[in-house]
């Protein structure tokens, strides 16, 4: 039987789905009113558990919800995520740099603790809590302490204008230009079923993230895939955070997340015939993978028919395997 190869090179912790904003459009839904987080000892041991059980992890990430929520400890984690020679990246609403002397505040304890990236989100639904001059603070105080900070703007409708709001501020131009080396602004695509609005459609193409991408949820749940739809996926729930070897046992013969990262869900959905017309609204990868695993269509489909893309999916997996050497 054909074996897949799991070697995750990154580590997500979503810390908590407990959030100091709650974005009409959050993919994990956070909201101040949630309550479930990771406790300090227990993402300590996650790390170290992991990182055991896969020598290839290259990287840490602290998520949420809010991850800074976790203050000083979520420093003293990235220290000794630093300790242990790993890459450490933080996605954040920088909601803790309303004023300027807390930016500095915070960008000095990362910098102190080791850390290698800030992503920071924003845009229309993250501006009706956290403005745009606070992420501007954020940013201005992490690049004057040389932290690599890619700023993430949601595109999720058309008459938004806080993308050229952003890009044409004065001050962020200014950085930009002060700071070609470690300074990014990237659009992302996502929007909810409840909002259509957003017309890009970069969804082809195999899942990079699939058997790369450990996750460690608040509800101490390994997850096979840091997606915005994991949580609607119950097949991406594949076991408990005490024992992360089941990111691997539980997927090494898991012939349609093996289809999902080399061709992706779009192109399968294509493949086993669902209309175009029932997929039309789909406008992220994600959203394809949620509509393959719940659509009853779609998981009739597939069972009919995967067994004549077995060959062919293999064939390229391994080939694009052998094009990585």
């Amino acid at each position: 039987m054909f074996e897949i190869e799991i070697k995750p090179t990154i580590l997500t912790i979503i810390t908590t789905y407990k959030c100091t904003a709650a974005c009409e459009d959050c993919c994990f839904e956070c909201s101040p009113k949630k309550t479930g987080i990771l406790n300090f000892e227990e993402i300590k041991e996650v790390i170290l558990n992991t990182t055991k059980e896969y020598p290839s992890i290259k990287q840490i990430v602290f998520t949420g919800g809010e991850c800074f929520i976790l203050k000083k400890k979520l420093f003293d984690l990235i220290s000794i995520s630093h300790n242990l020679g790993l890459k450490t990246r933080c996605v954040t609403n920088a909601y803790w740099a309303k004023n300027k002397a807390k930016a500095q505040e915070y960008s000095e304890a990362l910098s102190k603790s080791g850390i290698d990236e800030i992503n920071i989100s924003t845009g229309h639904s993250h501006q009706q809590w956290i403005n745009e001059n606070t992420v501007i603070n954020a940013i201005e105080a992490l690049l004057n302490k040389n932290i690599f900070t890619l700023v993430t703007i949601e595109t999720d409708r058309d008459n938004s204008d806080c993308i050229n709001s952003f890009k044409f501020n004065s001050k962020v131009i200014n950085l930009q230009d002060k700071f070609q080396s470690i300074f990014y602004i990237s659009v992302n695509i996502w929007v909810s079923e409840k909002n259509k609005n957003n017309k890009i459609k970069l969804i082809s193409g195999g899942c990079e993230h699939m058997f790369n991408n450990i996750v460690i949820s608040p509800d101490k749940k390994v997850i096979s895939c840091c997606g915005l739809t994991n949580l609607k996926v119950n097949e991406f729930k594949i076991g408990d955070m005490s024992n992360v070897a089941v990111y691997r046992e539980e997927q090494k013969y898991d012939f349609l997340k093996l289809w999902i990262k080399t061709e992706g869900a779009y192109s399968i959905l294509n493949k086993i015939g669902i209309s175009s017309d029932r997929i039309s609204h789909i406008t992220h990868p994600c959203e394809a993978c949620d509509f393959l695993y719940n659509d009853s269509e779609a998981i009739k489909n597939i069972k009919e028919k995967y067994t004549e893309f077995i060959i062919p999916v293999i064939n390229s997996y391994n080939l694009q395997r052998l094009m990585k050497k």
